[in-house]
């Protein structure tokens, strides 16, 4: 499980909720969970539709490859600071704990996005 990509991202999320959840157990405030919990989704599904983009683009020439992933990136960040602004905009979220999830779970996805795009490359070179 852990060799596919699902399986990775999802090691990311389990490992990230418990971390939170100790941290919140030591300083006894529980009301930063649902931050947490709202980072994790909007990364794993920033991290999802990277995926399916490289995959999917992996199929066709190296142009086609270049724009989905290169042009999917424009378009998620765009997508993910609407949906950031839109929650703090609406929502009485705790800011640091999000961000702080938000910046955490965003780099460990988006290196195992780096490991297996140059996997998924490499296996569609041969």
């Amino acid at each position: 499980m852990l060799r596919t990509f699902y399986g990775r991202i999802l090691l990311i999320d389990i490992l990230t909720i418990i971390i939170a959840l100790i941290v919140c157990a030591i300083i006894e405030d529980y009301t930063h969970m649902a931050s947490v919990l709202i980072a994790v989704l909007i990364t794993t599904a920033n991290a999802l539709v990277a995926w399916n983009l490289a995959k999917s683009g992996a199929k066709g020439s190296l142009n086609s490859f270049m724009g989905k992933v290169l042009g999917g990136m424009g378009a998620r960040l765009g997508g993910m600071l609407i949906i950031i602004l839109l929650l703090f905009l609406f929502t009485n979220l705790p800011q640091i704990s999000f961000i702080i999830t938000l910046f955490i779970s965003y780099i460990c996805k988006s290196i195992q996005e780096i490991i297996f795009i140059l996997k998924l490359q490499s296996n569609s070179n041969h």
